[in-house]
Order: structure tokens, then sequence, then C-alpha cells
């Protein structure tokens, strides 16, 4: 501050004396005999603070041999030291019968007391997205890999059924249409040889 000819500097110290914010789901469902130092507990929780924030999570008391409701202990703190801790409740439930195509997961369900819990489910495993393969050696020896891409420009793009094709300059392909030098191809055709579903591509 200055007033006519004197001056004074004042310091200004601002300090977090916030604790972080914890929210635990009210119970959450883990299958019997899991391995609970690669369960993810981080994932299930909501954490909010200022600052960075560190967080121990105790399950010394759960006993994962024996289905049943036991406690476990969080602890949340912040680099200014502020810290929180809460109580969650872990259900140990029997593990049911597994088929290869399927796996369990966790689905986070909403209570009618607003909480959510965390249920155990086992569903179909999901399928990876494969797209076909064609390979046509006799007429364009191209490979199909589910995505076109064109030697005269660097864009790429993936299709459901689509097909890599390298194109040559001199490369000349007749069929029921005729294409000039670069083997360029209508959208219509593409899906004649692919068996795809591209049907506005523009060359």
């Amino acid at each position: 501050m200055k007033y006519k000819k004197k001056s004074l500097k004042q310091s200004v110290i601002v300090k977090d004396t916030k604790a972080p914010e914890v929210v635990l789901p009210a119970d959450i469902e883990i299958l019997q005999g899991t391995d609970l130092t690669t369960f993810n507990f981080k994932s299930l929780m909501n954490i909010s603070d200022l600052s960075e924030t560190s967080i121990e999570i105790d399950t010394s008391k759960v006993d994962m041999n024996a289905a049943g409701q036991y406690d476990f202990n969080v602890t949340v703190k912040d680099k200014y030291n502020n810290v929180s801790k809460k109580t969650g409740k872990v259900t140990i439930i029997a593990k049911p019968v597994i088929n290869n195509n399927e796996e369990v997961v966790h689905e986070t369900v909403e209570n009618k007391d607003g909480t959510t819990s965390v249920k155990t489910k086992v569903q179909k495993k999901q399928s990876s997205n494969t797209n076909r393969t064609s390979n046509n050696s006799s007429s364009n020896n191209s490979n199909s890999s589910g995505s076109s891409n064109t030697s005269g420009g660097s864009s790429s793009e993936t299709h459901k059924g689509s097909l890599t094709v390298e194109m040559d300059p001199k490369y000349h392909w007749e069929g029921d249409h005729s294409y000039g030098d670069g083997a360029e191809i209508n959208g219509e055709d593409f899906d004649k040889l692919t068996g795809g579903d591209w049907k506005n591509w523009d060359y």
C-alpha cells in the first residue's frame, strides 16, 4: 500500500485447512477368494480436494474365505496433511459357476435412500469387434485389415467390412465396371467386393 510518501508491504498466507471429501458406496460385493491387493477400491470411491491426495485402504478385518459383511477403513490425506477417515462395508459372496464364455463384472446401482452399492454379476464376455478378412489374390493381391488406405493420401478410415487396398500406379483391374490406373472404385462396387456396408464412399 502507498499513502503519500509512505509505503507498506503486507504478506498474505493462504492455508488449506479443508479435509478431502470422501464418498463410499454403502456396500461393495466381492467374490469369495478375490485377491484384495489387486481389487480396485479407488475406482469405486468419490474423492475430491483442492490439492493432491494419497489414499490408504485397510482391509485387515475382511476374511475373503468366509461369506459375510465386513468393515474396511479408508484414510485420505492431502498434501497439507488434512485428513479424512471413512469406514466402508464389503459383502463377500460365494463364487458362482462361471463358464468359459462368461466373466464377472461390478455394477454400481442406486439405492432407495440415494446411496449407491456395487453389485457383482456374471455376464457373457464382450466379444471384440473383428473385421472380415478378404483375400483376392487372383485379381488385386489386397490384404484386408478393416480399414481403407490409398497410396495417394495420408488419411485412414475404418468401416465395417471394409478392405485395405494398396494402390499401385501400374495396377489396372477390369471387372463389371472398368477402372483406370490407380484402381478407383465406387462405394457400390466396393460393397460387392467386400460384403461391407460402406454405402457412401467418395473417391
